[in-house]
């Protein structure tokens, strides 16, 4: 029920001075999740409380928002509060869960919700089930797993079937039910030809749900559900019970809620709300009179219609279909009034006279992917045209010259015979080119601020154009251009990057794949730049000397087999006075840290995947970092002891893994180094496959055969609780 206080509550527990407190909570975040659960929107609002950047779900992808977060996250604890929550499938908890869990012991999660069945799905509510109660549901459990035959379907729709509900007779009832005997014997085999859980699961579906789940029986296998649209149709069906008009949207939702809860829709597409019948169209060209159905649909005359999608069938064809579907998209000209089109594995050499005559004038939105055998994409004069993506399009030659004036968004992907694009893109701000085997140039992009380059050939900076185009002052233009982040991977022939004017702005570069680090000694002086990546950096022995980077806090340097020093002049990396974050993993070849140490503002640093490292540093190199509270290292098997000065005290956490010989100078109150990480709160020495350490250690001298057993249950974690599992042998 709304209206109780819950919010408020939650706001005096967050604003509470013992809360704030530092000592508490690292840092704290308040996001609101509303009925429409959007696990990315989540991530991005928990990253913009914590760093106060806005970030664009447009242009940024799911993989780097979850990077972004477990870099902050780092083993910190934090006070999160999740405000009016709805979730009720547990897959969803589940999504978010495992995110959380990287947070340091301590760290709090506060939800408000209005539905008490949040509180089951997320198993925040005690029940009172009787020791033996639990023990017999548990022993029931196992017997209904076994028989599901392994089938992990059906376990889960005894999972949602079962999940909250602690009355033994009804699991007795599941676990006896005839129809599991019925299936056994339905078949010479043993095997069931219709899965008796999923039928007991829809046995106890009420009335109502059953009708709109069997209505799903129409659509093909593996097809994505859109909420919204499969709502509308069960309400036309009038499969929807309620007497009041006004709320058979919310009941429908909470009917596909309850299907998706069971586990009976799988693939599911939840879109913002939007009237689907009637603003947007699918048309899916699978029919044998493909062409008589295009006529019939009459699109040129829909004015409302918004959106359009031409998808045919993936499957190869020969030159006859080709032809065939041609004619057929040419009778599909939609109204002029459409705003998105989406043409998807088409089959025509030539797309239709519609797209590049001007006709669809309020186009937005344009996505082209797997036509295969188009070689030239005309699109004409489309003023308003802000996105752009191009997928997979094997045999594209050509991209005439046009006017892109509203265009801020162009994504070029798989196009391994496309050899230029248009030579200027005034308000482009996102571009992304990659796998474009023969594209040896950018446009101009005056505006851009996200570049991705990834696997591009023979792709080199378009400096002609840009420094002997009339439409340019060459010396306006640094003001004008400069990206805010820079991806550059496997790009063989770049070797070097735009003049240092345009770095004005750049606060994320990213480089990949560099071939003898040309790219990496480009780097330039920069004021802006906040987080660097290196990574698969061959025939490089030494990272060049460091550039001038005061803002840079973050530092990532992976998987460069050749790399013995982390920098040229080791003093040259002291010079970076604002580096929270340093990250070096994956360097078989690297013996110690630089000798004259690290910088001193470095709060988190790890270390992994190093088997050639002998040694942390000087002796004074980690209690000098006076900043230091979390230090990461794993599998570093050659890793002996930590420097002699120990640690500072400003350090916080400690996790250990994979590193033998450190871990054994580490056991509690008999190890050498006990004395000096005593006193860290949160301790972690985790264990590690003897096969591994056996692997990479066979030949260190210190290391008997017999002794890879002994710390494989040696574990424990300060703060909790600090009896050993395991002894030494």
């Amino acid at each position: 029920m709304g209206g109780l206080g819950k919010t408020t509550l939650a706001q005096l527990v967050y604003n509470d001075d013992r809360v704030k407190n530092d000592d508490n909570f690292e840092f704290r975040m308040w996001v609101c999740v509303t009925a429409n659960y959007d696990y990315k929107r989540i991530l991005k609002e928990m990253i913009e409380y914590h760093t106060e950047m806005k970030y664009d779900t447009n242009t940024i992808s799911l993989d780097l928002l979850e990077s972004r977060f477990r870099e902050f996250l780092a083993r910190k604890r934090f006070l999160l509060v999740l405000n009016d929550v709805w979730i009720e499938n547990y897959e969803e908890w589940e999504e978010l869960r495992t995110v959380f869990i990287l947070g340091e012991k301590g760290s709090t999660v506060l939800v408000t919700s209005r539905n008490s069945r949040v509180s089951d799905i997320m198993g925040t509510r005690k029940r009172n089930v009787a020791d033996n109660v639990r023990g017999s549901l548990v022993d029931i459990g196992r017997e209904i797993v076994g028989k599901c035959k392994g089938l992990p379907l059906a376990v889960k729709a005894m999972a949602g079937l079962l999940r909250g509900n602690h009355d033994m007779n009804n699991w007795k009832r599941i676990l006896k039910h005839e129809i599991w005997e019925a299936e056994e014997r339905s078949t010479n085999t043993g095997k069931p030809i219709v899965l008796p859980a999923l039928k007991l699961s829809y046995g106890h579906l009420p009335s109502h749900l059953k009708q709109c789940f069997a209505y799903c029986y129409i659509f093909p296998k593996a097809y994505v559900f859109d909420k919204m649209e499969l709502v509308k149709v069960w309400k036309a069906q009038s499969f929807i019970q309620s007497r009041r008009r006004d709320i058979i949207n919310e009941i429908g939702n909470d009917y596909f809620d309850e299907l998706l809860m069971s586990s009976y829709c799988c693939q599911v597409k939840d879109n913002e709300p939007c009237p689907v019948s009637d603003k947007s169209r699918h048309v899916s060209l699978l029919c044998n009179n493909a062409e008589q159905a295009a006529l019939a649909t009459k699109l040129k005359e829909k004015e409302g219609l918004k959106k359009v999608v031409f998808e045919w069938s993936d499957r190869d064809s020969g030159p006859q279909d080709g032809g065939d579907d041609e004619k057929v998209l040419e009778d599909l000209q939609p109204h002029s009034n459409l705003k998105e089109l989406q043409i998807f594995h088409y089959k025509g050499t030539r797309f239709p006279s519609w797209m590049g005559d001007g006709i669809l004038q309020n186009l937005v939105t344009i996505s082209i992917s797997h036509c295969s055998k188009c070689k030239v994409l005309s699109l004409g004069e489309l003023p308003h045209l802000g996105e752009l993506y191009i997928k997979r399009m094997q045999e594209l030659e050509e991209w005439p010259e046009g006017q892109y004036h509203s265009l801020y968004i162009l994504k070029v992907g798989s196009c391994p015979k496309l050899k230029k694009l248009p030579q200027i893109f005034f308000n482009l701000q996102v571009l992304k080119i990659k796998r474009c085997d023969s594209l040896r140039e950018l446009p101009v992009s005056p505006s851009l601020e996200f570049l991705i380059l990834v696997n591009n050939l023979v792709l080199d900076w378009n400096e002609a154009i840009l420094h002997n185009n009339p439409v340019f002052d060459n010396r306006a233009l640094p003001v004008h251009f400069g990206p805010q982040k820079l991806e550059i991977s496997g790009c063989k022939l770049l070797s070097t990057l735009p003049i240092p004017e345009h770095y004005r702005r750049l606060q994320y570069l990213a480089l990949d794949g560099c071939h003898a680090g040309t790219l990496v000694r480009a780097i330039p002086d920069s004021c802006s730049l906040h987080s660097l990546v290196i990574s698969n950096i061959s025939n490089l022995t030494s990272l060049p000397k460091w550039p001038n980077l005061p803002g840079l806090e973050a530092l990532y340097i992976r998987n460069c087999k050749d790399l013995v020093s982390l920098s040229e002049e080791e003093a040259s990396f002291q010079g970076l006075t604002f580096l929270i974050m340093l990250s070096v993993w994956n360097f078989p070849k690297l013996v110690t840290l630089p000798n004259k140490g690290l910088p001193a503002s470095v709060s988190c640093l790890s270390i992994g995947s190093c088997p050639g490292l002998k040694s942390l540093g000087p002796r004074e190199m980690l209690k000098s970092l006076t900043s230091l509270r979390d230090l990461y290292i794993e599998d570093c098997p050659t890793v002996e002891t930590f420097p002699d000065e120990g640690l500072p005290s400003s350090f916080k956490h400690l996790h250990v893994e994979g590193c033998l010989l450190l871990t054994r100078r580490c056991q509690k109150d008999i190890g050498p180094d006990w004395s000096n990480i005593k006193d860290i709160p949160d301790l972690e020495f985790k264990s590690i496959k003897v096969s591994s350490v056996q692997n990479s250690l066979k030949e260190h001298p210190k290391i008997r055969a017999s002794s890879g057993t002994w710390y494989q249950h040696f574990t424990y974690c300060k703060g909790i609780d600090n009896k050993e599992i395991g002894q030494p042998q």
